[in-house]
């Protein structure tokens, strides 16, 4: 969490997340496949239930991303906390607001390939709570092809779809 001034508004304070890469993870290609998330996240534009990336910048040579701070944390932590007795709407409004995020990322031919409770951020807006999908380092623009084929045998997530298991294939389907 960090506090950015003039983001915004001029002389007006932001609450703000700034995401960088860890000590051991400063390689070559980590750097390059940061720097690619970030410009993803540019190219993706502004949703409601996108995390959006206000600015970035770089730091003894490492990017850094100045993006939405998320101040309910992650999606399975929020779950935890609540109230076991949720009613079943809210969850499902939780679901819908997830939904609705990838699905302005299909309509932009963009696969997220990670989506995971631990990549859905929670936050809280006019006392609405908003799900907000985050993370983007394994997404892809798959254009006119509609599939991402990775051509070295990747470590994946364990629970991807069997065609990209299998064959190394992503699809709109496979992220849902």
């Amino acid at each position: 969490m960090a506090t950015a001034i003039g983001l915004i508004n001029k002389n007006v304070e932001t609450k703000v997340a700034v995401k960088m890469l860890k000590d051991d993870h400063r390689n070559y290609e980590d750097i390059l496949d940061f720097k690619s998330e970030i410009d993803f996240m540019k190219k993706m534009g502004n949703h409601n239930n996108i995390t959006t990336i206000l600015g970035s910048y770089e730091q003894d040579g490492s990017p850094c991303a100045i993006i939405e701070f998320a101040s309910k944390g992650n999606i399975l932590n929020f779950l935890n906390s609540m109230n076991p007795r949720a009613s079943e709407k809210e969850l499902l409004l939780y679901a819908n607001q997830v939904a609705q995020g990838m699905e302005y990322m299909h309509d932009k031919k963009l696969i997220h390939r990670d989506l995971a409770g631990r990549n859905i951020l929670v936050t809280e807006k006019h006392n609405k709570i908003i799900m907000k999908i985050a993370d983007f380092g394994l997404a892809r623009d798959i254009g006119k092809e509609g599939y991402y084929k990775e051509d070295r045998h990747a470590l994946n997530p364990r629970w991807i779809a069997p065609e990209s298991v299998n064959d190394n294939i992503f699809t709109f389907k496979s992220d849902v």
